[in-house]
């Protein structure tokens, strides 16, 4: 820096200030250059203080010991200690240490206006005034007086308030007999605590003379409605000490010894209350305890579901239950006399419970064998009470018939759903049995209603039942020279039973069956050898391919079956035909279904021409 050049100052930075002016270069020259920091603060009562020496004076009086100046005084340079010289600086306590845990208390109160009320128009309320002089901060509670109706306890909460110039309210602005502007409320200060007093006397600060709370309206009201000099009646005439202990809470257990006896003792008893007879009333199932080691009751409700009521458990709380409550007048002693007991509680007996009649229907094995032991009642007199009804039969909506448009599957929607959806698929089912087609061979048959022409006579069908979505279809093999043009005679859909809803199902198709198609009878003559097989291995859906059931049939009647066999043996070979043995079979009064037949005779061994061995049959129902 040039000679003459204006000094330049440090940034008011940490690190850039000196605390004192010396000469760093000569000090530096002769000493070791080494600053630790001292150790300044020790710890006392859990807070961490300077070491200096403090001169406190009286409470919130603490001040610096101006004696002893900060000096200037540079290091001596042949100082051996090698650290800056300090002084002793004499400096105050926060005044949160000072002030920790002292607070000033005054009392006092506001008038609060009543609106519509007879009896007041306005209201004294008493506040207590809190200062705390660890940070200034003021709170204001209202004592809690029972059954005021008031939301009393902590008026205002603490924090540091301001007056009406905008400075922060000072404990210097309180004094007895002074009106405090409080967020609108105007507080009178009527006293303050003794501590308060002696605290505010050192300060120079008197307080004026307590004055007391003023009474409102109301106070004057309720003073003339309660008597202060009768004393409280006895009721029964029960003794001043029984009245006193009732008054504390320790009330005097009268049946101790039947207490200890029949502790957690409980008889169960289920009821009905049927209230019928009361417009809205119903019919509803209830429990009913009773404790023998009080002798009260207790009344349950039996939630049951889908009742439309909601749930309401306790009926009844544990209480003794006087036999006719009109005849009770309040009193902490109860008669157990008119009360119900054991005794009174019996299956088939009504007891009336404050003007509602229960019947008690059945109880619980506990009660039961109690009553056995102590009452001597039977096992006849214990048993439960039917007291069932018989179950509402719901009106179930039928389908209206079906018109015959549209499959019955969709039209049976638009009566189902106001939007129609599509019919539900056995996804499941035609997955499984997609590939699964039973095939017949058909022809016409005629009845009384349906004459065949020449013509449908010789006529021959197919006939594919699909098992993945129980679907017909019919189809004419094309035969020359017939005049008939053979091909699809029903395509594949659903096909109704007569004057049914229902459909065929597999368990409907078997060799000899018969069946209506849009009033066309069909005679089902024979079956392929897959729709053989598969009834044969399923014999549990088609009983009409129950071979062992058939040969099981017919045992016993060997000596018929073998007069059968030699009658429609016309060739005398032992080998009958199909029709030859279905006859046979009818002759020996074995009335089987054709499939069965058939199904029984594919089980028996066959000549070169496909007949039946007769010896074979007689053996298998031997």
């Amino acid at each position: 820096m040039a000679p003459g050049a204006p000094a330049v100052s440090l940034p008011n930075l940490p690190g850039f200030s000196v605390r004192k002016p010396v000469v760093i270069a000569v000090w530096l020259a002769s000493v070791d250059a080494r600053f630790p920091r001292p150790q300044t603060l020790k710890y006392v009562a859990g807070y961490a203080v300077d070491e200096n020496p403090v001169l406190v004076g009286e409470v919130g009086q603490a001040y610096y010991n101006t004696s002893a100046a900060l000096d200037t005084e540079t290091p001596n340079p042949a100082s051996t200690s090698g650290r800056l010289p300090t002084n002793s600086n004499e400096r105050i306590l926060p005044n949160w240490v000072v002030n920790d845990r002292k607070v000033l208390r005054w009392y006092g109160f506001f008038q609060e206006g009543v609106a519509d009320s007879p009896l007041e128009h306005f209201r004294v309320r008493k506040v207590i005034l809190h200062y705390y002089l660890e940070n200034d901060t003021l709170e204001v509670t209202e004592p809690k007086q029972d059954n005021s109706g008031i939301p009393q306890g902590a008026f205002i909460k603490r924090h540091g308030l301001r007056k009406g110039d905008g400075n922060l309210l000072r404990f210097s602005d309180i004094s007895v007999g002074s009106n405090l502007d409080l967020y609108g409320k105007v507080v009178h200060i009527i006293d303050a605590d003794s501590a308060t007093r002696a605290f505010l006397q050192l300060q120079n600060l008197p307080q004026g003379p307590a004055e007391a709370y003023p009474s409102g309206p109301y106070d004057q009201v309720a003073a003339g409605r309660i008597p202060t000099t009768v004393a409280p009646a006895l009721v029964d005439g029960e003794r001043p000490l029984r009245l006193s202990e009732m008054l504390m809470g320790t009330g005097r257990v009268a049946n101790q010894q039947q207490f200890m006896n029949n502790s957690r003792k409980v008889l169960r008893f289920y009821c009905i209350w049927d209230d019928r007879q009361r417009l809205f009333g119903d019919r509803q199932p209830f429990r009913l305890h009773y404790f023998l080691e009080d002798d009260t009751v207790e009344i349950l409700e039996e939630p049951q579901s889908n009742s439309g009521r909601d749930a309401f458990p306790i009926f009844l709380r544990r209480t003794p239950l006087p036999k006719d409550p009109t005849n009770t007048r309040p009193s902490p002693k109860i008669n157990r006399a008119i009360c119900y007991g054991p005794g009174d509680l019996r299956l088939g007996a009504f007891i009336t419970v404050y003007g509602r009649p229960f019947y008690l229907h059945d109880c619980d094995e506990y009660t039961r064998q109690w009553y056995q032991d102590n009452a001597g009642y039977t096992r006849d007199q214990l048993a439960p009470i039917d007291v069932s009804e018989p179950a509402k039969q719901l009106p179930v909506a039928s389908m209206p018939p079906w018109n015959g448009f549209g499959s019955l599957e969709d039209s049976a929607q638009s009566c189902l759903h106001l939007i129609p959806k599509q019919p539900v698929k056995d996804f499941y089912k035609l997955m499984q049995k997609d590939k699964i087609v039973l095939r017949f061979a058909a022809c016409f048959l005629e009845t009384s209603t349906h004459k065949l022409a020449t013509s449908d006579r010789g006529r021959r069908f197919v006939l594919s039942y699909f098992t993945a979505d129980d679907t017909i279809s019919i189809f004419e093999p094309p035969v020359k020279n017939t005049g008939i043009v053979g091909g699809r005679y029903l395509e594949r859909r659903p096909v109704h039973k007569p004057n049914s809803q229902k459909t065929y199902t597999e368990q409907d198709l078997f060799a000899g069956a018969k069946i209506v198609v849009h009033a066309r009878t069909f005679d089902l003559l024979e079956a392929d050898e897959f729709t053989m097989q598969f009834m044969e291995n399923n014999r549990h859906i088609f009983p009409q391919a129950d071979w062992t059931a058939g040969f099981s049939a017919l045992k016993g009647k060997t000596a018929e079956m073998r007069t059968a066999l030699i009658e429609a043996d016309l060739n005398g070979t032992g080998f009958l035909s199909e029709k030859q043995m279905l006859n046979a079979f009818q002759k020996a009064g074995a009335d089987f279904p054709k499939q069965l037949v058939i199904t029984m005779c594919r089980k028996l061994p066959r000549d070169g021409s496909g007949c039946i061995s007769a010896e074979a049959l007689l053996a298998a129902v031997q």
